[in-house]
């Protein structure tokens, strides 16, 4: 029933529980709140059994032959979907895995992707291929191979240049090393406090910095790696739940150590009880810092968070996620907070209960204090915890053309998370994969503030809806100088700037980008940025933006060879 607020809000009031949950919230302790959602749950029967979903070979066989009525429309991308699907429920070396991997082989066949096919045959064969479809894939493959080499020309030249355009060989910040030394890191007055140490040219990456935690929508569950992001054809699945697909074993095994393992026998709860990208990526981030702590140690840094531990903690320790606990530093400064306690303390109660039933997960002593440790971090990260939309460039599997992805994943990062909004950033961020690349698009001047906006600033919203989903993403508002209106408008070119465009040779007038010529264009782009970064709202620089992201698009999409 409390995933239907209005009714069981409802419930709540006419039973008197609700004058529990207030006065719970006026504790000092989050966990509170959580444990007093818990006991209302147990005692309106609130928390049914929720079995886990185990593998299948008939509802394997069934996704896989859903996936055949789409071949003859030439529907090839449901058909993959289906196939994908199938794999993820096909029991471990079973045939209905065999005939997963077969299929798909055929469908990279037919959209002329050898590599990928090649690949999936092999995966068929080791997997324990059937008899009456060896010959056809043997024969597959064969003709596979004499054009697999083919997969990998057509675009070579161009990768040379995406290739070294994303790599990232500056001398970097001592105590965060994905961050240029370029780059102040400091805190004032409990908050985060990012800077321009040097002058920072338009173009230029000052970050690369890996997510700690990633949740992928519905959307992209049965086409994208669960740990990196990366966007394949040849995904495999996990090994115990049919939810999950990895793009190889490195990632399978990595996903596994870091919280899988615990996260598998519940994945069905979540998917249940989690909705949007905040509460899955709390409850994922919670059991990945527990498996990172033993329970004594997980209990005491439990009763540390957000500004007071900023308080007490280094730099490394506030902004490098390799730091054991830098998933307790966000800041509080969340806005309008009540509601968000109100609701999620029972999405964390009814997590909370399931969370205990995970085989060989909780102590065996001092359970109520773990109990306690894990509601008070599942709240701290649903009230003050940061998401971030990650749109990555694909190439889609039919066309082949590039574009972005249609539907966004969620992720959390440590340091990306702390730079100020501004509608006008002077800093953009490229996804690769699971890392946000951070690129300045403004020249910065040394003391200047990274600045970065929590929209793509290409993406032609309007400034109203920006700051609406910037105070319901994050809980902030937006303080800006363009939505506070302390600017002038900063639209007018001078008469040397529009004479500087012109010696550059830059069309502002073309949509397309030739992706051949996409260095040279690269090149003008960031230098008209840096000429103008003092008219951010002249149409010139937003149209130069434009062309500089559309660049983006195309490097991200050759780099990641992501495929969808």
């Amino acid at each position: 029933m409390f995933m239907q607020p209005r009714f069981f809000n409802e419930f709540l009031i006419k039973s008197g529980f609700d004058t529990q949950v207030y006065d719970a919230m006026k504790s000092d302790d989050l966990a509170d709140v959580v444990i007093v959602a818990l006991n209302i749950l147990k005692k309106t029967n609130n928390l049914p059994d929720i079995p886990k979903l185990n593998k299948c070979e008939n509802l394997s066989n069934t996704l896989r032959e859903t996936g055949n009525k789409c071949l003859p429309t030439m529907d090839y991308k449901s058909a993959l979907h289906c196939y994908n699907k199938a794999l993820a429920c096909a029991p471990n070396n079973s045939k209905a895995m065999a005939l997963a991997y077969s299929n798909r082989s055929f469908i990279m066949f037919i959209l002329k992707r050898f590599q990928n096919c090649i690949t999936d045959i092999d995966r068929c064969f080791s997997t324990g291929c059937p008899d009456f479809i060896k010959q056809k894939l043997l024969k597959r493959r064969e003709d596979a191979t004499k054009f697999a080499h083919m997969d990998s020309l057509s675009l070579s030249p161009l990768k040379v240049f995406t290739n070294n355009f994303f790599s990232f060989n500056a001398v970097c910040h001592t105590d965060v090393p994905f961050v240029s030394k370029d780059i102040n890191i400091a805190v004032e007055f409990l908050q985060p406090k990012i800077t321009a140490a040097n002058f920072i040219n338009s173009g230029t990456i000052i970050a690369m910095e890996e997510a700690y935690m990633t949740v992928l929508t519905a959307e992209n569950q049965f086409n994208t790696c669960y740990d990196c992001l990366s966007i394949t054809p040849n995904l495999i699945p996990c090994n115990t739940c049919c939810s999950v697909l990895f793009c190889s074993e490195k990632c399978k095994q990595n996903c596994n150590e870091q919280y899988h393992k615990y996260e598998c026998e519940i994945i069905n709860v979540r998917e249940k009880f989690c909705k949007g990208g905040g509460p899955n990526l709390m409850i994922k981030s919670v059991l990945k810092l527990k498996t990172k702590l033993k329970w004594n140690q997980f209990i005491k840094e439990s009763k540390t968070l957000g500004n007071s531990r900023i308080e007490q903690s280094t730099i490394r320790e506030v902004f490098n996620s390799a730091s054991d606990c830098s998933l307790l530093t966000f800041p509080e400064n969340r806005t309008f907070v009540h509601g968000i306690i109100y609701n999620a303390s029972f999405v964390c109660a009814a997590l909370l209960h399931y969370v205990l039933k995970i085989p060989r997960f909780m102590p065996t002593s001092n359970k109520d204090e773990a109990l306690r440790a894990l509601a008070r971090l599942m709240m701290y990260l649903c009230v003050n915890g940061s998401r971030s939309y990650v749109i990555q460039a694909v190439t889609d599997l039919v066309s082949n053309q590039i574009k972005p992805q249609q539907h966004e994943n969620f992720a959390s990062y440590i340091f990306y998370s702390k730079l100020k909004h501004e509608c006008k950033p002077n800093v953009i961020v490229s996804w690769i994969n699971n890392k946000a690349v951070l690129i300045a698009v403004k020249k910065i001047m040394p003391g200047e503030e990274i600045t970065t906006s929590n929209i793509e600033p290409t993406s032609g919203m309007l400034q109203h809806h920006v700051n609406i989903n910037l105070l319901v993403g994050t809980g902030k508002v937006c303080t800006c100088s363009k939505c506070t209106k302390k600017d002038s408008k900063n639209d007018t070119l001078s008469g040397a700037q529009i004479e500087f465009i012109k010696q550059v040779g830059l069309n502002l007038s073309e949509t397309n980008i030739d992706i051949w010529a996409i260095n040279k264009v690269f090149e003008k782009c960031k230098e008209i940025l840096d000429d103008l970064s003092d008219v951010p709202n002249s149409n010139e620089y937003l149209i130069t933006l434009s062309q500089f992201r559309k660049c983006l698009t195309v490097c991200e999409a050759l780099k990641t060879e992501n495929i969808l």
